[in-house]
């Protein structure tokens, strides 16, 4: 395993994180909005 598939792997799972994160602030953002109403 070299050094570019490591840092791959490691962008991938970041960015999975990252987007799970986005995902759930926009559901709560979305709730809030919801409630507001």
């Amino acid at each position: 395993m070299n050094h570019y598939t490591t840092s791959h792997l490691y962008y991938r799972k970041r960015t999975s994180f990252f987007q799970g994160y986005l995902t759930a602030f926009l559901h709560l953002y979305f709730i809030s909005s919801l409630s507001r109403l």
